[in-house]
């Protein structure tokens, strides 16, 4: 009886002390078009405790195609933790963390993955390193669905990339060279594989033409990329058109490489466009971007074309209800619509 009463007692204190730090929760919806169709429901509850917000989540969704297989066929589950420090005079810092399980049904697979991200801001610099491990049969749709957002980046063409099981890493550095120009680095590579590796460097002007300019240079060393290997260029160049609409673009056009013959080039272009309507209340992001990546056939012989185009279309009614509605193209079929509310 005492025991049942400890229990009961630590559940009313530990259900206090969320609801005291402004329980959240979020519904999940959407179909998702791979091919097939595929209903996601799901839900995340996050509650902040001082400076920390931590976030369960979990989401469901498939069309199974054996008939004695209830719905959903897959599901995810993850835990994780927003944290918060400033330190006057100096900057600030974020760091969040999650921890998930995706199971599949169907296929009777399941694994365990994970991301960290850390972003810093301090005195003449900025740096962010983000960690992800993800297990076979990731699907990354319902990752960021149903996850911490945690895929937004100050790289462009960061959320272009599909990123494939293993260990991968992303690591941005920014650095005040002059009161009127940064430089910044860039690296991104799968660790477990050689199918993401590539290495970029820009010079930043903050105040060129109306707007901020890069331009710089990377090599490309991987096989799933926009561009094949090689040497590329990159240029970007983003234009506040008023005060609540701001225009973003960025190129990377390569590549050159040296071979026994000499140097070869196999150029390619990969742009990106990026315009956002946002007001105290209402956001509208529409964005794309033309994937003109070197790919092979069955047969394994080289296809050149115009790659493919991607897209996305994401509405925001950011009130203390938020609501958000997108859609998006990631290719011919993969085509999906979703919607999360924020109570």
């Amino acid at each position: 009886m005492k025991s049942r009463l400890l229990v009961i007692i630590i559940l009313i204190t530990i259900s206090g002390g969320v609801w005291a730090s402004q329980l959240r929760t979020e519904c999940l919806g959407a179909y998702l078009s791979d091919g097939k169709a595929n209903l996601l429901t799901g839900v995340n509850i996050s509650w902040q405790n001082g400076n920390k917000t931590y976030t369960l989540s979990t989401a469901g969704w498939g069309k199974p195609k054996q008939y004695n297989l209830t719905w959903p066929s897959k599901y995810f589950w993850a835990i994780g933790q927003n944290n918060f420090h400033f330190y006057p005079g100096a900057g600030f810092l974020i760091n969040n963390w999650e921890l998930f399980f995706q199971g599949d049904r169907e296929n009777l697979i399941g694994g365990i993955g994970g991301s960290f991200n850390l972003y810093a801001s301090l005195l003449n610099g900025a740096g962010e390193l983000k960690l992800y491990r993800l297990p076979e049969g990731y699907f990354q749709k319902a990752f960021a669905l149903s996850a911490t957002k945690t895929t937004n980046s100050s790289d462009l063409f960061f959320p272009m990339y599909e990123l494939k099981p293993g260990v991968t890493a992303y690591l941005c550095l920014l650095y005040n060279l002059y009161p009127n120009m940064v430089l910044k680095a860039g690296y991104l590579g799968n660790l477990t594989t050689n199918q993401t590796n590539s290495f970029w460097a820009e010079f930043i002007i903050p105040e060129w033409a109306f707007g901020l300019a890069s331009f710089g240079v990377g090599i490309e060393n991987g096989d799933t990329s926009f561009l094949p290997p090689g040497l590329f260029g990159t240029l970007s160049y983003a234009l506040p058109l008023s005060d609540f609409i701001t225009l973003e673009t960025g190129m990377r056009y390569g590549s050159l490489t040296k071979k026994a013959t000499g140097f070869v080039s196999d150029l390619h272009l990969a742009p990106r466009i990026k315009l956002i309507l946002s007001t105290d209340t209402n956001e509208l992001t529409m964005q794309t971007a033309w994937e003109t990546k070197t790919s092979k056939d069955w047969s394994g012989q080289t296809q050149r074309g115009y790659g493919k185009l991607k897209w996305k279309i994401e509405y925001q009614y950011k009130a203390k209800r938020q609501i958000t509605i997108y859609t998006c193209k990631d290719s011919s079929q993969d085509i999906s619509i979703g919607l999360r509310y924020k109570f």
